[in-house]
């Protein structure tokens, strides 16, 4: 993910935009704790401190994919680039749907 990051600070450089890479503590999803989505929703707690004002976009591969999609049910969240996202039935994939069109109306 790392080459994403740095694409993505070079065609936002002189933009409002902060690029974050999180790091997960533990490998694997980790069923019943889903350990990688409480670090994204840690992660979120601290754009929200840092930034209040701020919109979210989450892009994760494989695991990070399946983590971002369960993360956008979060109201800051208005997109979601889930990279071969590894998922399973019942995994959430609609949650951001019509809310980007939302935040631009402010």
């Amino acid at each position: 993910m790392v080459p994403f990051g740095w694409a993505l600070r070079r065609a936002t450089r002189g933009a409002d935009v902060a690029v974050w890479q999180l790091r997960y503590r533990y490998g694997g999803w980790n069923e019943p704790y889903r350990d990688p989505l409480r670090d994204v929703s840690w992660a979120l707690d601290e754009v929200r401190r840092r930034h209040p004002d701020a919109v979210v976009v989450l892009i994760g591969h494989s695991m990070g994919g399946r983590a971002a999609l369960w993360a956008a049910g979060e109201p800051t969240v208005v997109a979601v680039c889930a990279l071969a996202p590894w998922i399973e039935p019942g995994d959430p994939a609609g949650q951001v749907a019509g809310r980007y069109r939302t935040h631009r109306a402010r």
